[in-house]
């Protein structure tokens, strides 16, 4: 019999950090019924819009799902009236859009290069209740139909709570994302699940199966978690990353390519400590697979070498 992904990834011990999906800002659409593989163009929801949106999305870093309730009926699969939300995960500007749109046709006339650096369309209202969602596309993988769905089915009750397509790393199943600070998790049950939702009420993350923050690439998700457990810091919008070039501390684009060599980063506290933080490319002679249909891979990770307080990037006021 074969090996799910999940196992296959328990198996081989692969780690979850540095494995989240990469955006800035993320879409949320409400579209209940069942999502086939490419959920936006494969579902309930309007093909030739999905097509536009899926465009959008790729071109420019903005990531969008679709989500569902587990209370909302079936006979709701055609409802124009959706719940929809816009979040900004970016460090020191995180925050959410939620609001009810009767025609979702407007997403695509909106400015996704625009939403990428943070400027948001006039959607909803801003909120404070933080979102989360678990993945249980089963279109795309068996491990979010089997590990995902059974995670949904025994959270309580919540209007905080949903269900969601593809957010990438079904080997993680269950895996779901805490929306506006856009720290992914995997390897959930109950208990950490309902800890990570608890604690995103006071703006905190849960260290314990974080995969990374999406608004960094993986090496900067590495390096972020990193410091993290280095002076057991919590608060979700308290830290940046920053890459090390020639001794020089520059940005770095979340869909930014870096080459699979050792990075250094800079990690800046918004109290003015700063770390370098480095981090190397690991790629070793193991193989797993990425899904139950996929093809095996070899095993890549990105591992801390070195974590080293330096100068303050800021003074105190």
């Amino acid at each position: 019999m074969s090996i799910s992904c999940s196992e296959a990834a328990a198996s081989a011990n692969e780690v979850l950090q540095a494995t989240a999906p990469v955006a800035r800002c993320w879409i949320v659409i409400e579209q209940p019924g069942p999502w086939g593989r490419q959920a936006l163009t494969d579902s309930h929801f309007n093909a030739e819009l999905g097509a536009l949106i899926a465009t959008k999305s790729d071109t420019t870093g903005v990531s969008v799902l679709l989500a569902r309730h587990p209370t909302r009926l079936e006979r709701d699969w055609d409802s124009k009236d959706r719940r929809a939300w816009i979040a900004v995960a970016a460090p020191g500007g995180m925050r959410l859009r939620a609001g009810v749109m009767p025609d979702p046709s407007v997403v695509g006339e909106w400015d996704f290069s625009a939403m990428a650096s943070g400027h948001l369309p006039a959607f909803g209202s801003r909120t404070q209740e933080p979102l989360f969602l678990i993945c249980t596309h089963s279109g795309r993988d068996a491990c979010c139909a089997v590990h995902g769905r059974s995670l949904i089915d025994s959270m309580p009750a919540s209007e905080r709570i949903w269900e969601c397509s593809h957010l990438g790393g079904h080997r993680f199943a269950p895996t779901a994302i805490s929306l506006p600070d856009g720290y992914v998790y995997g390897r959930l049950d109950v208990t950490s699940a309902t800890s990570i939702v608890s604690a995103s009420t006071f703006q905190r993350m849960q260290p314990s199966g974080a995969r990374g923050r999406t608004c960094f690439p993986p090496p900067l998700q590495a390096a972020d978690l990193a410091v993290r457990a280095h002076i057991a810091e919590e608060a979700m919008d308290a830290l940046d990353v920053l890459r090390v070039v020639s001794d020089r501390v520059v940005p770095v684009a979340p869909k930014a390519r870096i080459a699979d060599e050792d990075v250094e980063c800079e990690v800046r506290h918004r109290d003015g400590r700063a770390w370098r933080v480095l981090v190397a490319h690991e790629r070793t002679s193991a193989v797993r697979i990425e899904s139950c249909m996929g093809d095996p891979k070899p095993l890549e990770s990105w591992s801390i070498q070195s974590v080293t307080e330096t100068q303050r990037w800021s003074t105190p006021e």
